[in-house]
């Protein structure tokens, strides 16, 4: 806090929170953000945070909003990592949820068309909007992704379209 009084830092964060760990940070002085690991598979911040960040005025940073590739539409059945790779135990890789991602994705085939845009620009604009003030982070290995990540930005999606993936999104979580 005294750095921050003194103009040193800008802000205060911290990662993989718990409500209680949040409450602890701002018995104790401020806590400007948290970063938070959330995709539209990965929702625990909507339930377990959210209420309390709103609560404290705790911003919330997204970080895989892609959920480590599988949901920029590249991914298939047939993707193998090799041994060692975190997809490996990520759970949104196992055959079932992964088959519901791809389904996912193949079902807002026409929302890419509508809005030429890729299933990764989508899906990151409707994360953006899943949580009102949402600061979203996204990787990227080749100047292009960060192109086309940062063109996610522009993506202006209709009331009805937000809604209607807002719902298939529900109805695998």
């Amino acid at each position: 806090m005294k750095l921050k009084a003194q103009g040193k830092i800008r802000a205060i964060g911290a990662s993989n929170m718990t409500a209680d760990l949040i409450r602890g940070y701002c018995q104790y002085g401020e806590l400007d953000v948290i970063q938070e690991k959330y995709s539209l598979l990965t929702r625990r911040v909507e339930k377990q945070l959210l209420p309390t960040c709103k609560e404290l005025g705790v911003s919330i940073q997204a970080y895989s909003p892609l959920e480590q590739g599988l949901l920029t539409g590249k991914v298939t059945m047939d993707t193998t990592y090799p041994e060692g790779s975190t997809r490996n135990s990520n759970p949104c890789f196992q055959p079932a949820r992964r088959a519901q991602a791809l389904k996912l994705l193949a079902g807002w085939q026409d929302l890419c068309e509508k809005y030429h845009c890729t299933p990764a620009q989508l899906v990151i604009a409707l994360t953006a909007r899943m949580i009102p003030g949402l600061h979203v982070l996204c990787g990227a290995r080749t100047p292009e992704q960060v192109l086309d990540n940062a063109n996610a930005l522009t993506l202006q999606l209709d009331g009805a379209d937000a809604v209607r993936m807002k719902w298939d999104v529900d109805a695998i979580s």
